[in-house]
């Protein structure tokens, strides 16, 4: 989160940016790591959610129809092949970024 607004900040190479609506009255920007996966069907991962500006571990958070847990993770099972793009979501944080899964 910048102290300035978007026109008033310098990118430099390699940064990654969100642009938000509403930023001020919300909690988390959420972030969820990893960002890429590609399993097996059937296979499980855990995913992390956190705030992409703190680094806080975000609980109740919901990605691929899971909730995480005290320490940020989710269990996602994959039952279909496919490509797939999950986003996590809590009613007081931003959207987070995509997470791109491939299932063979």
């Amino acid at each position: 989160f910048t102290p300035v607004g978007g026109c008033q900040f310098a990118l430099q190479r390699g940064d990654n940016v969100l642009w938000a609506f509403d930023a001020f009255n919300k909690v988390f920007f959420l972030k969820v790591e990893p960002n890429k996966i590609a399993v097996r069907k059937g296979d499980t991962r855990t995913v992390k959610i956190t705030d992409g500006s703190t680094g806080v571990v975000v609980p109740g958070a919901v990605i691929g129809g899971v909730t995480t847990d005290a320490k940020g993770e989710a269990v996602l099972t994959f039952a279909e092949k496919g490509i797939f793009t999950l986003k996590a979501e809590r009613a007081d944080s931003i959207r987070s970024n995509a997470l791109y899964v491939v299932v063979g």
